[in-house]
Parts: structure tokens; sequence; C-alpha cells
């Protein structure tokens, strides 16, 4: 398949066509790869996911980072204009869907809201999440918890978490990922390309399934979406840089078995950017190797526990909490809350009345993805024994700022302009 590559230098104002590998930047915005498979392909693509190379294809390895040289907690000053935001997810028959909008928390002292909102938008300082002063000693950890998700899976908000599966130099692999508008979805970036300015990185055969089922099936009522084109930070097409580790995925408007876009089916997740770090964190994954079968959701609740620059190179962070998933989770969500099922019901009980420590209770019927599954810098052959958290998991920070042209909500801003949107 001959592959096309985009590069958006600003927000889809201006596209130039990459014609040598290797030219770079400093200013280079998202990369996007038009495939081939959403032009009269697409039976290729479910003819070649049987059920055999499903349940045979390999769990895409989590990646692991070493801890820079210094591994102090790091806090950067944002630029005055990263406020704190989010848009709102969608949750199938609860209304009308709406155009995707997004909304800005009005902090400043003139706003008469002003000491709630801030309560909704400062981190958790609650004991006992108080960050060790140096993470690589390992002290000092808040635990976490992690269990096998009830079926079934089709009910909202996580019938929006599927497995991914895709082709990726030569060799059949499976990630988790999430829908976060009506024909997109939301993965770590080494899940839609292999990183280190490889022309030839990109995934192909990309088949989404959501509500993938504990007896190692797709749906067979739902089915599966094929994606039609991938999009990823220039810097993790370039040079591999975790800080940066997000993609998403323009899926087809018709599915396997439902012909209409995904999110009519399984509804979407809201987005959340500019939030402090120290937030409660569901994160979700189809994690397939051992000792996990690839095909239970897994969740793992943690506090997101401190932040660390692995790319010294810029000033992106990346956070980290308290997860043991292994290979096959890259790409799932992290929501910075869960709500009822459904959405329809209060939550029981928020035992401290606080919002700090509850951010989202009662703002919205759809929990805000505010992370992915992207790497470890802890495992559990490298962390001591006695530790609390036996394992950690990474994510880039989520983003908007308007100097910087690479972050979470621009790579997204791509997939909704090339039809992933309402």
């Amino acid at each position: 398949m001959k592959t096309k590559l985009t590069h958006i230098t600003g927000m889809g104002v201006f596209l130039a066509v990459i014609l040598i590998a290797g030219i770079a930047f400093a200013q280079d915005g998202p990369v996007y790869q038009d495939s081939e498979q959403g032009k009269g392909r697409s039976k290729d693509v479910e003819k070649y996911w049987t059920g055999k190379r499903m349940r045979d294809a390999i769990p895409m390895p989590v990646g692991t980072v070493a801890s820079p040289q210094s591994a102090e907690p790091v806090e950067i000053e944002l630029s005055p204009d990263a406020i704190p935001g989010y848009a709102p997810g969608w949750v199938p028959g609860s209304r009308a869907a709406q155009p995707d909008s997004s909304l800005q928390f009005d902090i400043s002292l003139n706003d008469p809201m002003h000491d709630l909102i801030r309560g909704w938008v400062q981190p958790q300082t609650s004991p006992p999440f108080v960050p060790p002063g140096f993470p690589t000693d390992y002290n000092n950890y808040a635990p976490f918890q992690r269990f096998t998700w009830d079926y079934p899976y089709t009910q909202y908000p996580v019938s929006t978490v599927g497995k991914l599966f895709f082709t990726q130099n030569q060799k059949n692999y499976v990630c988790s990922a999430s829908v976060i508008n009506k024909s997109t979805l939301a993965t770590a970036g080494h899940c839609v390309h292999a990183g280190n300015n490889s022309l030839s990185g990109w995934s192909t055969n990309v088949l989404f399934c959501p509500s993938y089922r504990p007896v190692n099936t797709a749906d067979p009522v739902r089915g599966c979406w094929r994606g039609v084109s991938l999009t990823t930070s220039f810097q993790w097409f370039n040079a591999s840089n975790f800080d940066r580790d997000y993609g998403c995925i323009v899926t087809a408007t018709s599915g396997t078995k439902i012909a209409t876009s995904i999110g009519n089916v399984t509804g979407w997740l809201g987005r959340a950017w500019n939030w402090p770090s120290k937030q409660c964190t569901f994160a979700w994954g189809y994690p397939a190797a051992a000792p996990f079968p690839g095909d239970r959701i897994i969740t793992d609740v943690s506090t997101e526990w401190y932040q660390l620059n692995m790319n010294p190179s810029e000033a992106q962070l990346s956070k980290y909490i308290g997860n043991d998933m292994t290979g096959g989770s890259s790409g799932g969500p992290w929501w910075l809350n869960m709500a009822s099922r459904g959405g329809l019901y209060p939550e029981y009980a928020n035992t401290d009345g606080s919002d700090i420590t509850d951010p989202w209770q009662g703002k919205g019927n759809a929990p805000l993805i505010n992370g992915v599954n992207s790497h470890k810098r802890c495992t559990q052959s490298g962390c001591p024994a006695g530790s609390i958290f036996t394992q950690e998991m990474g994510s880039p920070q989520f983003r908007s700022t308007t100097a910087d042209i690479n972050e979470s909500e621009d790579v997204f801003a791509v997939c909704f302009k090339n039809g992933g949107t309402l």
C-alpha cells in the first residue's frame, strides 16, 4: 500500500506532504496517514481479521522508559492560556447528539463561582495523597486497586472501550482504544505508528472491536469498525517521544455488523485537558500478555502520583499511576472519573463530600478521558520488594495551549477534521 504522509503545521490551516523521510522542523505539527483501507478495501480488512488471527495477535508491548538523569518530580509552569477545559461526551439515547464543543473553566477572581470552580480543578491533596520527594526511592506510594470489569460491556460508558487490531512491521498486534467522538478513537501513538521517523511504520489492517467479549470474540451484534486514517504527534512519529505518545483513528461510517458510525452505537467519552496532576484516575484496557487472558476489560484505579519529564529536550511531561496492566493495554483510556452506569444515577457514596477528591461528581453524564496507557518506568521485576506501587503506568499529559501545536487536543483535532466528528 502506498503511504501518504500529511503534515499539519497549524491546526489544519496549511497542509504539506512530506516527501523525504528525516525532514524535520521545530514547529512541525501532527502527522497523519490517509489509509487506502477506506477506499474500496474494507472487505479485505474485514476478511483479514479472522477469529484465529484476532486470538493470535501479539500484545503490543507497553513501552519501558528509563528515568532521566534527574528523576525528581517536576511542575512546569504552563502558559497563561492553559486553562482547564473539557468537551462533553454523549450517552446513547440521552438526547440528540450535539456538535463537538470545547468548554473552559473561568477561574478568575471575577467569576462569582470562583471558589467552587477552583475546587473542581485543583489537585487532590487530601491524605494519603502525599507524593514522594524523590520518585525512584519507591517510598510513601499510595496503593492502587485492580479488578476485572463485569460483563456485559455494551452498557455506556464501558461500551466505549474496545480492542484495537492492526498490522505493524508485518506482525499482527493488539492494543486498546476508546471512542471519543462519532467516528474517532483515542489510543497510544505507538499503536498507530512505530515511531523513529519510519515512513513504513504506520499501522495497517486497522480494526476496532468495542465490547470485545470474554469468550475471545468480537461482540456478534455490534461487530467491529475499520480505521480509515491515523494521526499521531510529530514528536512520536519522528523520535518515539513517550511524553507525546498519543494518537487517534478515524473509523469508517459503517461497521461489520451495523451500518452506522461507531459513536452512534457506543456513545463517546468526554475529554479533559490542562488539568493538574494528582487526580483520581480509572485506567481501562484489554491487557493480553501474562497473566491476563486478553479478552476481559481490566480496570486499575489509582491517583496520578507524580510527573516526570522523560525527554529533557522539551518541556512536555508524563504522569504516573499505580497500574499493573501488561501488553495489549496500550492506548486504553484514563478517565478523570467514573460515572454510574448510563450516567442516570448519582454516585454513592461521596464519603468526604469533597469536589477535590471527586472532581466530576454531578457535573456531567460522561467520564472524561485525560490520558492513555502508554509506558512504564517501574515494573514488577524492577521494583524493590515491599514497595506499595509494585508497578506503574505512564501517560502523556493531555494539554491544549496556543504555542504548542503537538498536544493531545491538536492531534484529536486532526482526526475530527478528517471526518471523525459530527
